[in-house]
């Protein structure tokens, strides 16, 4: 059976962030803090902001996918991945 672990990443962008990509990557908000950014990004244009996102996963699941976190206008900052076994 494969390990489970927790994966944490930030992606950034500036204007209605991709609600659909929590869906798509199975992620969520890292915290009430980066929902609120969430929100944020639909009231009014700005500059870019940083939102850090985690999900739980097995190791041999399909990892994040940035090609289409770019498609929306929103980049997976490529340092920012980290994996913590649990």
């Amino acid at each position: 059976m494969a390990k489970m672990m927790k994966q944490e990443f930030k992606v950034t962008g500036s204007f209605g962030f991709p609600l659909d990509m929590l869906r798509y990557d199975a992620c969520f908000p890292a915290d009430e803090q980066q929902s609120a950014l969430i929100g944020h990004t639909f009231v009014a244009p700005r500059k870019a902001i940083t939102v850090r996102l985690a999900r739980y996963t097995r190791r041999d699941m399909a990892t994040i996918t940035p090609e289409r976190w770019e498609s929306f206008g929103w980049r997976v900052e490529p340092r920012s991945v980290e994996e913590k076994a649990i």
